[in-house]
């Protein structure tokens, strides 16, 4: 069986209407829901997509603070939620990720020490 590797909709969805279908979730490597003025905030259960290795939600209008349910997320190792508007403390695992894009939120407090300021995108 092929895997699910990437997913594209149409703008203005709320996370909530994009997947519906998160039944799927031994599927999904990767997901790329950039730039397509989403909005709202990200609903817990996106830490039960337990394969995703990319998730990219930059450039929408996501709103709250990141899921703590992001750090079940044991092979994700691209994260890129730069140009939303986040709030609240960063409070996510990041020690196996390799690309990290967390710039222009509001999110508020220090990042974790193991994040380097090139990671803020």
């Amino acid at each position: 069986m092929e895997m699910i590797s990437l997913l594209l909709f149409p703008p203005n969805l709320e996370p909530s209407d994009i997947l519906e279908c998160h039944h799927w979730h031994s599927f999904f490597r990767a997901v790329a829901f950039d730039f397509l003025e989403l909005f709202g905030a990200i609903p817990s259960w996106i830490g039960e997509l337990s394969l995703l290795e990319n998730l990219f939600l930059d450039g929408n209008q996501f709103t709250g603070a990141l899921p703590l349910e992001l750090g079940a997320l044991q092979n994700l190792i691209s994260l890129d939620v730069s140009y939303n508007e986040f709030t609240g403390a960063f409070e996510i695992d990041t020690s196996i990720m390799k690309d990290l894009c967390l710039g222009n939120n509001m999110f508020r407090g220090d990042l974790p020490s193991e994040i380097e300021t090139d990671y803020t995108c």
